[in-house]
């Protein structure tokens, strides 16, 4: 079978004012999902803030939602520790609802994955420019499947 990597890849699509259109595809080596959502650069900005010194402890928790559940479309990213080692992983939720003829085309995945620190800073460097030139694209990196063997 295909052996995907893990990593969230946000890109900037488009843009309006202060407006945001993102696209992003996240992936954890066997689900992969893809949505596009609109923000503000403002709420951007915060939620990419709150990256710098993650995690600041082991009940450290950052929230970050676009769009709207069985709205057009929605993106929610959840970063935490998985023990109290402070290992870090991100899950990601993902809908886009289509209009068809037939009534709404409805696509939903969740899906999660560890990441090692300096991965979070790049992410958040890159994330952090992306939004302030309001073009390019910013990944995070994943630790790959095999190496975390832990059932």
């Amino acid at each position: 079978s295909m052996q995907l990597k893990s990593f969230i890849e946000v890109e900037v699509v488009g843009k309006d004012d202060d407006l945001l259109e993102i696209k992003v595809i996240a992936c954890n080596g066997r689900y992969l999902g893809t949505t596009q959502v609109y923000d503000n650069r403002d709420s951007l900005r915060n939620f990419v803030q709150q990256l710098i010194d993650f995690p600041k402890s082991i009940d450290h928790i950052i929230y970050y939602e676009a769009g709207k559940r069985a709205g057009y479309s929605f993106l929610a990213l959840k970063f935490y520790c998985t023990d109290s080692a402070g290992h870090a992983a991100v899950k990601v939720e993902m809908e886009e609802n289509t209009a068809m003829q037939s009534g709404t085309e409805q696509d939903m995945i969740r899906l999660e994955f560890h990441f090692e620190p300096n991965d979070l800073i790049a992410f958040q460097k890159e994330f952090k420019k992306i939004i302030t030139e309001g073009e390019g694209q910013a990944t995070l990196n994943g630790i790959e499947k095999y190496t975390y063997n832990r059932t």
